[in-house]
């Protein structure tokens, strides 16, 4: 089971346009790790958040902003996004901890040109810090990582810039309190998944590869805590792209293996309905695969619908549906039918 410290009810978090605006298509994201089952809904212009006892709070979304994650925390949540500029990106966050949602000061702004990647890192007080990247151009990012307590610390680095780019940043905080990262970095031949891990004392380890290295590209890492470690699962080109995992503990971490079928991408971690689930991206027949995790991380069985769009759903129950597929921009929900995984 995935480690959650939260509370129980349900929010949901609208975003709506401004009065006046064209509302333009909405997008649906949740919290990987939760028990409350929060969505954030985003379009152009407005925010609003919808508790269980029917209050609500909005905020706006500015101009042309992107929001990348969205995390669930003991005393609220965080939105974590990115604002083009001129010449770069900053990043765009907003929380709210129970005095309502505000924006908060951005750690190391103005350092570089670019800052995009931002995931929140929650811990069993609250939000504990935050990661990023960071750089002058693309193909030369660094992992950043600074503390949060009321306000963020001067960023450090996790891992400079290598021969080439860093992408698919992930985090998530452990049982020990401690941080672990990871993320794809081409290595002058082709992309492999890196890690780090900041102990509870604050020092970050080496990055290192977390498989065997090989000639194929390794890509878009997802973690999440899990017991007492963690679980990751990515994309690895073999023939086609499958979707591999691996399980992080004190010995560090197991022999990935492949999760199913070829030609499976965009894995992501979620919780729902008191089970944890991996859902992932088909590309033919063209849909999205959710499959129930046992207690090992291991699947137990999946559901499959078909969809061409590649717009991510997420996952959520329904009174008298159970399980559903629900898609933002087009307002669609699919039911699931669960067959044993082999």
């Amino acid at each position: 089971m995935l480690r959650r410290t939260l509370l129980a009810g349900t929010i949901v978090l609208i975003c709506l346009p401004a009065a006046g605006a064209r509302r333009g298509p909405t997008t649906l994201m949740q919290s990987p790790v939760t028990e409350r089952g929060w969505i954030l809904s985003i379009d152009n212009r407005r925010a609003r958040v919808t508790a269980p006892d029917g209050v609500r709070r909005s905020f706006r979304v500015r101009k042309h902003e992107r929001w990348i994650d969205f995390a669930e925390a003991p005393n609220g949540w965080v939105a974590a996004g990115v604002m083009p500029l001129k010449d770069g990106l900053e990043l765009a966050l907003v929380a709210d901890f129970g005095g309502g949602p505000r924006r908060l000061d951005l750690p190391g702004a103005g350092e570089a040109k670019l800052q995009t990647a931002p995931r929140p890192l929650i811990g069993s007080d609250g939000l504990a810090g935050m990661v990023w990247l960071e750089g002058d151009d693309f193909r030369q990012l660094s992992v950043m990582a600074a503390d949060f307590d009321g306000h963020f610390a001067q960023p450090v680095v996790v891992s400079s810039p290598g021969r080439g780019s860093q992408t698919g940043l992930t985090a998530a905080v452990l049982a020990d309190g401690s941080w672990l990262l990871a993320w794809s970095r081409f290595d002058g031949n082709d992309d492999e998944i890196y890690w780090s891990r900041r102990a509870p004392a604050g020092e970050w380890s080496q990055p290192r590869r977390l498989a065997a290295n090989n000639s194929i590209p390794d890509i878009t890492p997802h973690l999440v805590p899990h017991g007492d470690g963690a679980l990751v699962a990515w994309s690895r080109r073999v023939s086609d792209y499958e979707v591999f995992t691996s399980q992080f503990s004190s010995s560090g971490w197991s022999t990935p293996r492949p999760l199913g079928a070829a030609g499976m991408v965009k894995p992501r971690f979620q919780h729902a309905a008191a089970d944890d689930y991996l859902v992932v991206r088909n590309a033919w027949p063209a849909g999205w695969t959710a499959y129930r995790l046992d207690a090992t991380g291991h699947p137990v069985d999946f559901a499959s619908v078909a969809a061409d769009s590649a717009e991510r759903p997420v996952l959520r129950s329904r009174p008298g549906a159970g399980l559903v597929f629900e898609w933002g921009s087009s307002r669609r929900t699919e039911g699931l039918r669960w067959e044993p995984a082999q």
